[in-house]
């Protein structure tokens, strides 16, 4: 199911104006915990936002006044209960795990720094729910703080639905003796809970006021019920547990506040790279005027020997195509972006004071007991809430307007739109943390490119034992490459889809493609010198690996990743030149499966579907081997292949140099790696893998 985001427009007015003088902002951070949904955020810069419930596990984007969020929420399809998360926009990239434990608990878990925290946000059961339910909540709690290590930053947090009390008698490890009430069983079972865990609960250590202890008020009913767990060890690190009344967040609860203080290192600003805005040549025009460049750039009297480097050859094609680039195109800049709220107006900017101010109104003359007043408050603030929330309707629906005029459900524009909310909705969207081979957490950028090259330096190095000295010798068959002609170039470009990253060198299929007929000769050129010299550019030999998460198992293990080349796309159109050729040399097998037409996976897995309902049918076994796709053949036996196959020796050279010296640099967060060698490749990033 697609989450779509959500806008909610009422800020909490200078939330924690009256707190604390955040004068070294950077190194205070807040918990905001009201009714078992936890806000974290940087205070003195972001404003909290009015927590809307939802009532299934969802994540959703959500955005105020110049200010963004993400909720991670866990309910039931009944609507009730559940508990979440509000997560400021400064820290969404740094969460690396949210696990739903049940629809009364969520855990996230993110990088400050140099530390883990783990945040546990609960609303237990009520007092009125069977013993059973609220044993079945404790056990699942209990289950899952055992597995934080103790090396982590636990914060228990949430509706804990139970009474500590005021006084710590026979829980003093624990309760600071600063407490709200009478203690009952629930809020004995919360202690326990603590004892069991060497939790300390933040509510009852500091000295406070009865109004900054209360966190549930109905009628004349005032009691204590929402709590902020801390581990011992974090104590220190803790400056002040509180309440923030007189905000109309969640009816009857009122905000609490834990605010501690942590060290963040000081973030390296990267050097700004100008990239060539090649998005430009979708344009018929930009693609015209390139080509028009391009042409005067280069000269094509001049002939290029076959015979000659391929160093100058390549040069000759890439320099032009990236200076031409760049003039058609134009660079990016490095230019401060000022965030705006699309549908936020001067009129909802009014109705929004206007209806805070009322509220207020309305609490201070209850708070002073004058009845009739507070009364008539209180119906002028429910007119002004519905005319603030009308103001918003108006103002969304009139920006929507204007936004989605050309969003068409008959073209791909719908589906861009849908795939960019559903990435952005994602529970884990910044650069993941995963163990190195010692079982560590990689927590800065530098770690987790060390336990990437170690990953990778294994996975691109190792080759199935094989026998190669029994496999028989084969007379290699000999011949001179075939003339390569600019239809064939043509063809083999008009395959190659864009949009596509690029490689090192920078070069896209859109470049190729409005270079002309200019440009296609010389590709025709550089495909007749590779071919017959049989080694590639040295631009070739390198590629940037991206890590995929594959949506299933452990996100902090490798092992769940997938490695992504990104190779040059010359190179790749030279593949499917030389793709073309071996295909007219050999019968591929009826059993292939994938990069055949009319044949595709999905074939296969019919084929394996049916044959296990008949074999089920028959009450017979029915056994399937399963191996990881990921190459692992010795090279030397693919050789050995491609000749037994009467595959022509000028080929395999080619294929060899496209193999040799290979190198890797992977990516992450926008940074890459020492070069890292593999002696193999991944067959999965050529297109003529399937004939191995």
């Amino acid at each position: 199911m697609l989450s779509l985001p959500v806008y909610v427009v009422e800020p909490i007015e200078q939330l924690l104006h009256d707190l604390l003088d955040l004068g070294q902002v950077e190194a205070h951070l807040g918990v905001a915990q009201q009714s078992g949904q936890v806000v974290l955020a940087e205070f003195k810069h972001q404003k909290n936002l009015k927590i809307e419930s939802f009532p299934l596990n969802q994540t959703r984007q959500i955005k105020g006044k110049d200010s963004i969020f993400k909720f991670f929420w866990s309910g039931n399809e009944r609507g009730q209960g559940g508990a979440g998360i509000l997560l400021a926009e400064k820290w969404i990239n740094n969460v690396f795990d949210v696990q739903r434990v049940s629809d009364r608990i969520i855990l996230l878990r993110l990088v400050i720094g140099k530390a883990i925290f783990t945040f546990l946000s609960v609303y237990a059961p009520q007092s009125g729910l069977s013993d059973t339910e609220k044993q079945c909540f404790y056990d699942q709690l209990q289950g899952a703080v055992t597995k934080i290590p103790a090396s982590e930053i636990l914060i228990p947090l949430g509706d804990w639905n139970g009474h500590v009390g005021a006084e710590s008698q026979g829980f003093e490890e624990v309760h600071g003796g600063r407490g709200f009430g009478l203690r009952n069983m629930e809020g004995e079972r919360v202690l326990e809970f603590a004892l069991a865990n060497d939790l300390v609960i933040g509510n009852t250590c500091f000295v406070k006021r009865e109004s900054h202890l209360v966190t549930y008020c109905s009628s004349n009913h005032r009691t204590q019920i929402d709590f902020i767990l801390y581990r011992k060890s974090f104590r220190k690190s803790v400056n002040d547990v509180k309440v923030i009344p007189l905000e109309e967040c969640v009816q009857q609860h009122n905000l609490v506040v834990c605010d501690f203080t942590v060290t963040i290192p000081t973030v390296k600003k990267r050097r700004f790279i100008p990239r060539i805005r090649t998005w430009k040549l979708r344009d018929q025009a930009a693609a015209e005027e390139f080509k028009t460049v391009f042409k005067d750039k280069i000269t094509v009297e001049t002939p290029v020997d076959s015979t000659g480097s391929v160093e100058d050859v390549w040069t000759r094609l890439k320099n032009p195509l990236l200076d031409t680039a760049s003039k058609v195109c134009g660079l990016s800049k490095n230019h401060q972006w000022r965030r705006e709220t699309w549908w936020w107006d001067d009129k909802v900017e009014d109705a929004i004071k206007m209806k805070r101010t009322r509220f207020k109104t309305y609490k201070a003359l209850t708070k002073a007991g004058k009845r009739s007043e507070a009364i008539a408050a209180k119906t002028a603030y429910i007119e002004a809430k519905r005319i603030a929330k009308h103001a918003v309707w108006q103002a969304r629906s009139e920006a929507e307007k204007e936004q989605f005029a050309d969003i068409s459900p008959n073209d791909g524009s719908i589906y861009k739109l849908a795939k960019q909310m559903d990435r952005k909705n994602q529970d884990v969207v910044g650069e993941k943390c995963v163990r190195n081979d010692a079982g560590e957490l990689s927590l800065n950028d530098e770690d987790k490119m060390k336990a990437w090259v170690e990953h990778y330096a294994r996975l691109l190095n190792v080759e199935f034992e094989w026998p190669s000295d029994l496999l028989p010798d084969l007379a290699p068959v000999e011949g001179p490459p075939p003339p390569i002609t600019v239809d064939r170039i043509r063809k083999a470009l008009s395959k190659m889809k864009c949009g596509k990253a690029a490689g090192p060198s920078g070069i896209i299929a859109e470049m190729l493609k409005a270079a002309g007929e200019e440009g296609l000769e010389m590709l025709r050129q550089l495909a007749e010198v590779v071919f017959i010299n049989g080694e590639i550019p040295k631009d070739w030999e390198e590629s940037y690996i991206l890590n995929l998460y594959k949506g299933k198992g452990d996100a902090l293990d490798r092992g769940n990743y997938r490695g992504l080349k990104l190779t040059d796309q010359v190179m790749k159109l030279l593949e499917r030149v030389l793709d073309n050729f071996i295909r007219g040399m050999v019968d591929i097998d009826a059993m292939q499966f994938g990069f055949v037409p009319g044949r595709g996976t999905t074939d296969a897995i019919f084929i394996i579907r049916q044959l296990q309902e008949k074999y089920i049918a028959a009450n017979k076994p029915l056994f399937v081997d399963l191996e990881k796709a990921f190459d692992r053949v010795p090279r030397k036996v693919l050789w050995w292949a491609l000749r037994s196959m009467g595959v022509e020796e000028w080929t395999i050279r080619v294929i060899q140099g496209m193999y040799t010296d290979v190198r890797s640099r992977v990516r992450v967060n926008g940074q890459y790696s020492e070069e890292l060698e593999c002696i193999r490749d991944p067959s999965s990033a050529r297109c003529f893998s399937s004939l191995y």
